[in-house]
Formats: C-alpha cells, sequence, structure tokens
C-alpha cells in the first residue's frame, strides 16, 4: 500500500513534473543532447550514438528514452582557422501509465574558432519538432480518490481539450576545449578539458493539454565541465565531470569521477590488434541518485553502462533501484590515431 501512495503523490504533483525535461546519466557522452555547441567537438570526421534507459521498473510502467544522434564536422581536415558542424538527433520517451509519449527531432549546427593549437571556442544552436501525447483512460486523479481507492465514475475536474500537442523547440550554447600539451588525442597524457554553458527551451513552448496559453515549459540553463588529468608515468588519467541545471523551481546537481585506464596499443605489424581503454567511475546527482557506471572503448566503438541507484524519497516505493542505461557510440576514424591538426587536437 505504501508503495502506491507513493504513485499518488506523483499523480498529484503531475502538473509540475510535466514542466521538466527528461535527463541521461551519461550527461557529458549524449552531447548533442547537453549543448548544441558540441556538435561537432570531438575527435573524428563522423560520430553516431545510440543510447538506451529504462527507469523505475520496479515501482510502476517504466519510463523509457530512446536516443539516436549524429554529427560531422565539415573541411574539419584542412581547417585552420574554424570550421562548421552539422548534427541531428532523434530521442523517444514514453512515461508511466499514461503512456505519455514524446518525440522530438532536432538539427543543431556549430561554428568552432581555432584559438590556437591547444584551445578551441564552439558556439552553437539548434532546432527542434516536438510532438507530445497520453492516453487519460490510464490515470486516476486526486479527486477521484475515495478514501479507500480510486473511483474512474468520479468526474476528474482536469478541463483535457486534447490528448496530443505539438511545438518547436529552440536551443544554444557555448564550449570551451583545452589541452595541455601536444599528445596523442585518444592517450591519457596531459590535461584536457570542456567546460559549457547551454540555454534549452528559449522560446518557452506552449505544454498544456487544456488550451490555456499561460502554461509553458520553463527556460533550462545548464554548466557542464568534463576533465581528463593523465597521472605521470602511469596509463591512468582521472575523469572530473560536473553538471548543474536550473530550469524554473527544479535544480539539478551532479558530479563524479572517473578512472581510465589504458588497456592495449594497437599492433605495430598486424593492426589486429586495437587499442583500448576502459573507464570505471560514478556519478552522484544531489538527492536523487549514485550512478556508478563503466565505459570500454575499442577502436572506433565505445559501449558504457550506468545504473541509478535511487536515494530520494521515492526510493521507499523503488528500493533503490532507479534506472539502467546503455550506449553504443562509433567514430570514424578511430580516435585513438585520428590525424592531429589545429581542428581536432583540444577535443577528447
Amino acid at each position: 500500500m505504501r508503495k502506491y501512495l507513493y504513485l499518488l503523490m506523483i499523480l498529484i504533483g503531475f502538473e509540475r513534473i510535466e514542466a521538466q525535461d527528461f535527463h541521461f546519466s551519461f550527461f557529458n557522452t549524449t552531447a548533442l543532447n547537453l549543448n548544441p555547441a558540441n556538435t561537432g567537438a570531438f575527435a573524428g570526421d563522423q560520430r553516431g550514438l545510440l543510447v538506451y534507459r529504462n527507469q523505475w521498473k520496479s515501482v510502476t510502467e517504466p519510463y523509457v528514452t530512446y536516443l539516436a544522434s549524429f554529427d560531422m564536422g565539415i573541411a574539419k581536415k584542412t581547417s585552420q582557422t574554424g570550421f562548421l558542424a552539422v548534427g541531428s538527433t532523434l530521442l523517444s520517451d514514453k512515461t508511466g501509465s499514461s503512456e505519455f509519449k514524446t518525440l522530438k527531432a532536432t538539427l543543431s549546427i556549430a561554428y568552432h574558432v581555432i584559438l590556437s593549437m591547444k584551445s578551441i571556442l564552439s558556439a552553437g544552436l539548434n532546432g527542434a519538432y516536438v510532438q507530445q501525447s497520453f492516453d487519460q483512460s490510464g490515470l486516476f486523479w486526486h479527486n477521484q480518490f475515495t478514501g479507500n481507492g480510486f473511483d474512474a465514475s468520479i468526474p476528474s475536474g482536469e478541463n483535457i481539450t486534447s490528448e496530443k500537442r505539438q511545438m518547436g523547440d529552440v536551443s544554444a550554447g557555448l564550449l570551451y576545449s583545452y589541452v595541455s600539451n601536444e599528445t596523442s588525442i585518444a592517450s591519457n597524457d596531459g590535461v584536457k578539458l570542456n567546460v559549457g554553458v547551454a540555454y534549452h527551451h528559449i522560446n518557452r513552448p506552449k505544454i498544456d493539454f487544456t488550451g490555456e496559453e499561460f502554461k509553458r515549459l520553463y527556460s533550462k540553463f545548464l554548466f557542464h565541465f568534463r576533465g581528463q588529468i593523465g597521472l605521470f608515468y602511469t596509463n591512468t588519467a582521472l575523469i572530473p565531470e560536473v553538471l548543474t541545471a536550473f530550469q524554473g523551481p527544479a535544480r539539478m546537481i551532479t558530479f563524479g569521477m572517473g578512472g581510465r585506464f589504458m588497456l592495449k596499443e594497437q599492433s605495430r605489424y598486424t593492426g589486429f590488434v586495437k587499442e583500448s581503454a576502459l573507464t570505471l567511475g560514478g556519478y552522484f546527482r544531489v538527492g536523487d541518485a549514485i550512478n556508478p557506471y563503466l565505459t570500454f572503448e575499442v577502436g572506433s566503438f565505445a559501449f558504457g553502462l550506468v545504473y541509478d541507484i535511487n536515494i530520494s524519497g521515492l526510493a521507499k516505493a523503488s528500493n533503490g533501484r532507479g534506472a539502467f542505461e546503455i550506449l553504443l557510440q562509433y567514430v570514424n576514424p578511430n580516435p585513438f590515431k585520428y590525424r592531429r591538426n589545429a581542428a581536432n587536437n583540444s577535443f577528447f
């Protein structure tokens, strides 16, 4: 019964919950979703990413999210002053008993100014088309709670005029990338930094299903950071990461640390043994979850797995089982041996 009381609390708070964004635990790896300035900001020519996230399966109908993205630089290999990059993202999200569905298609563009062989400043912009729908026959409202359960024959008191909506969405961002020395792009040597800010939902799209114009999505401001600090005379680097986001009354603060270990270097003679690296670490999302993770890189491919251990008030219903997330990334050409030049030296 306690589990269902927590679900009731979630339903009562539905109006506030719908005005907040979904998120990924691998926030820096889901780069285009994080900041449009990340478009083309990687050591390679083309990049593809697939992500699957399943949340709160132990509490209710799971919240399931899929994301696919692709981005590429234009004339990146020959650029000495700056280059253009384009990308696209397709996101599908289905949440809870209402089968609240979101389909979001995004096109992004960024320009990267080469400041030096050690640093790049990037600016990006994206535009998205969003479709959302839900099935209210699977919902119970607080007006229908009798004290012993829910009675669907009691009017909900909700003025829902449509179960579908569509909207446009605009976001922008900046990114600064830096490396301390001209080492191998995918190596653990030296110090590498990415620092970015992004402003999402600039146009504050309408989010209401009742026809009321004043209910709009809150704009979101976020700051993100990722570093890589090589430890002298070892094959290891530390990976500190930070994300802070502010959206209306909602706040999210996440920070974490990982250790990246170089496992193999490619065979000089056959080329059959690919370079590889393993990263083990964890994030802490304040007031919400602890997220242990691992990523494994081999040649052009990277695989990641993260699990959310729920520590919020919902943990009494979820028994700590929050979400798991898996990703697969492909970068062409192999980032471990990508040709160095001014346009890619600062990305990692």
